[in-house]
């Protein structure tokens, strides 16, 4: 992998090169490139890829990070000489692409990379993220020109950018409101979205294009008997392109969840007829802890897992349980991070998890993170789309094997029905039933200027409750709202990968017959078909869900707590933003107990949210 910057230039007598060179100063091996308006830095990281890619003849300059999943599809379709293609990177490759296709060769190309090109001939700049992709690709455009950068710190070294913290996006994180689009905490600074092409000009005009999302298409010519065949491989196809490319080993995430075992097992299959081994990880609670989880969920999840790495003789399992302070290297994460852990809970596993697999010598981390939208989407949440797709009688059918007593059935209708209801009415019966909170949890914890900036959106978030009318719209909105990054595990020279985020697996799962989704209770029947006996289930075999760090509390004691808050508590932007005495008492009135749903809600997502907010401003401001 590679690190790259660069800068466009709107004017004459604005040099380029400056801000290129301010921007890598930091680095001992660094390459600068450029003439004319544009100039590009980069520099090598862990993998040595080449960064930079020309090709004269057309006045074509990229800079960019790239992992290419076809590369022989590319080629049959660039052409290009054979002895010169073993010898192209990635990212040259990709420059050919572009060359031959232009902006239409992203139809085609799979792969993990974000890229700036240069046409020297249109006197344009094209910024690129592939979707769903953990190359991450900051910038910042002003009157003089445009400055961009994969490391958010390399662009914070333009000259001219004030580190200034944009306190509108620090209230809507506290307040629990999803971020919108490209902001980031960092006024004037944007983050290009995965999937999206920004074009701009030398006058400084810009045009951003989705180029991809994913969209309900069902096959022609498939049986629904025959899916199954191509799910699978389609998955496998997923897993396979995130194997190591280079020096190291492969680890992975292991839960007792779907979406975790299904990559894990497949991986495994992969390695073991190379030969080679599979690392995996399973966070789990001290020893000995026994806490019944919320709604019947697993506590500890290494039983389970450990019987799924037990069917696979090269799966060498690792259980890790918390071991030291919970903010360890926090400051590291924030300060690589355009935005503060929107889980701080979750944050000492996942860390550990990064660290396990580096001293194993893995050099990949495979993980499921959005397999909840792709690998074991289904359920009866597919029962609205079955109903419109194949009738009433199709439904009904599936209702009534999916249900497992008459209460089950009116739950049923609720999931398929509900979405349909108007929302005011809805709303009303759930107030009715429901003692969930009624306004965004963190707006107390705002100061009254911001809590009314964000009242409004806050509102909007919370007003519609009603299951989705339409599941694979909701779907694509989640997906296409991720933004995936790998930049802690790359700090540890381990590069995160997600197969459940492959752009043909996703389409692969878009296209799924709905009657394939829904099964007893809450069983997916596709993913039965193709995962049971990996896994060492029996189809319809559905059980609990994990609940992750379901002993967070033990870690993120009060008096933890209160030590790490008070060490950013005064910081000037804390104070202007948060209700910093309201937060003082909560944190004194740290519960000993936790019976209560809600209030552990309340403690582990907005509590805790607000002081790794606070943490986040002051590692960084």
């Amino acid at each position: 992998m590679t690190a790259f910057a660069g800068f466009f230039s709107f004017k004459d007598g604005i040099d380029p090169g400056l801000a290129c060179g301010a921007m890598s100063s930091h680095a001992t091996r660094r390459d600068l490139v450029g003439d004319g308006p544009v100039s590009f830095a980069h520099i090598p990281d862990f993998d040595g890829f080449a960064g930079t890619a020309v090709v004269p003849e057309a006045n074509l300059r990229m800079a960019g990070d790239a992992r290419l999943h076809n590369r022989a599809e590319i080629a049959s379709r660039v052409k290009p000489h054979s002895s010169s293609l073993a010898n192209m990177s990635d990212l040259q490759l990709l420059l050919r692409a572009w060359q031959n296709d232009g902006p239409a060769c992203l139809d085609y190309v799979r792969g993990d990379f974000a890229f700036a090109l240069f046409d020297g001939r249109s006197r344009r700049l094209w910024l690129v993220r592939a979707p769903m992709s953990g190359c991450q690709l900051f910038y910042n455009q002003r009157h003089e020109g445009i400055g961009f950068a994969s490391d958010l710190h390399m662009l914070l070294r333009m000259p001219g950018l004030d580190r200034e913290l944009d306190l509108s996006s620090a209230a809507r994180f506290a307040s629990g409101i999803p971020f919108p689009d490209s902001t980031t905490m960092y006024r004037g600074v944007s983050r290009l979205n995965h999937s999206t092409m920004l074009e701009i000009d030398d006058d400084g005009h810009s045009r951003a294009t989705v180029f991809w999302s994913p969209r309900r298409v069902r096959p022609s010519g498939v049986e629904s008997r025959d899916y199954a065949e191509r799910f699978a491989t389609s998955f496998e196809t997923a897993v396979g392109r995130r194997l190591s490319k280079g020096t190291g080993g492969v680890a992975s995430e292991l839960s007792s969840g779907r979406d975790s075992g299904a990559v894990t097992v497949v991986a495994a299959e992969l390695l073991q007829a190379q030969g080679l081994s599979l690392d995996a990880f399973t966070a789990a609670p001290e020893s000995g802890f026994s806490r019944l989880a919320p709604y019947g969920r697993i506590s500890d999840e290494s039983g389970v897992a450990d019987s799924v790495a037990a069917l696979h003789p090269n799966i060498r399992h690792h259980v890790l349980r918390p071991n030291g302070d919970p903010f360890d290297l926090l400051d590291t994460a924030h300060a690589l991070l355009p935005n503060p852990i929107g889980h701080l809970s979750n944050f000492p596993w996942s860390r550990d998890i990064v660290q396990g697999a580096r001293d194993a010598g893995a050099h990949v981390l495979l993980n499921g993170a959005v397999g909840n939208f792709t690998v074991s989407a289904g359920g009866r949440a597919a029962l609205l789309p079955l109903l419109r797709e194949e009738g009433a009688l199709r439904w009904l059918r599936a209702a009534l094997a999916s249900a497992t007593g008459p209460r089950d059935f009116a739950r049923l209708m609720h999931s398929t029905f509900g979405g349909l209801v108007p929302r005011s009415g809805y709303n009303w019966l759930i107030r009715l039933v429901s003692a969930r909170p009624s306004q965004a949890m963190g707006l107390d914890l705002l100061r009254p200027k911001y809590r009314a900036s964000v009242q409004q959106l806050a509102e909007a978030e919370l007003e519609d409750r009603r299951p989705p009318a339409n599941w694979f719209e909701l779907r694509r909105e989640m997906l296409m709202a991720q933004d995936p990054t790998n930049a802690f595990g790359r700090s540890h020279g381990v590069d995160t990968r997600d197969p459940t985020a492959d752009r043909d697996f996703i389409e692969t799962c878009f296209a799924a017959p709905p009657e394939l989704l829904v099964g007893r209770g809450h069983a997916n029947p596709l993913y039965d078909r193709v995962f049971a006996a990996k896994l060492g289930r029996q189809p319809g075999d559905v059980r609990p869900r994990g609940y992750q760090a379901a002993d967070w509390y033990n870690q993120f004691t009060r008096a933890r707590v209160r030590s790490a808050y008070h060490e950013c508590r005064n910081h000037p932007a804390v104070m202007e933003l948060l209700e910093v005495d309201r937060l003082d008492r909560l944190i004194e009135e740290w519960p000993t107990r936790w019976d209560d749903w809600w209030q552990e809600i309340f403690y582990r997502n907005t509590v805790l949210g607000a002081v790794g907010l606070a943490h986040f401003v002051k590692t960084n401001f």
